[in-house]
């Protein structure tokens, strides 16, 4: 049984759909249990409403890793269980959010995501790296821990 804390983020668009309202967020608890037949996912869902994509990556607590990807994407699909196992590894330390940048093209364009699938962390609401394609999760824990160091030595600095 795997376990991983995500955010699947849901944008109310203006009657327009040029400008982000609001975004929800449901951390979510996937449980995959495997059975000779198939698999099932449990999903356990909280929600809060933020005024914009800003406001929610300075208020989350801990740093975020902002997956951007694609349903069609083969690679994005290989991410997927690295990112549940990077989850898992630094639970506590990090929040995973994935976003549809099909559904939501214009943050993908806000963010300057210029291929699939790309990986932004976030702390403080700034942007500290980013990756792009896939990565297994030894090396993006790698990564993380690294930019996240140089962060902090910076802002004590």
């Amino acid at each position: 049984m795997t376990r991983l804390s995500c955010i699947v983020f849901t944008v109310l668009l203006a009657a327009l759909a040029t400008v982000c309202q609001a975004f929800v967020i449901a951390p979510l608890n996937l449980a995959r249990s495997r059975s000779s037949a198939s698999s099932a996912v449990a999903l356990h869902a909280k929600k809060a409403q933020y005024r914009n994509f800003e406001h929610m990556i300075e208020d989350i607590p801990v740093p975020l890793l902002l997956d951007m990807y694609a349903v069609w994407c083969g690679p994005c699909q290989m991410l997927a269980p690295e990112l549940e196992k990077l989850g898992a590894s630094m639970k506590g330390e990090l929040q995973v959010a994935k976003v549809d940048s099909d559904k939501y093209p214009a943050l993908a364009s806000k963010l300057r995501v210029q291929g699939l699938p790309t990986c932004i962390l976030f702390k403080d609401g700034k942007e500290l790296m980013r990756m792009e394609g896939f990565r297994p999760a030894a090396d993006m824990e790698s990564a993380i821990k690294q930019a996240l160091s140089q962060h902090a030595s910076a802002s004590s600095a």
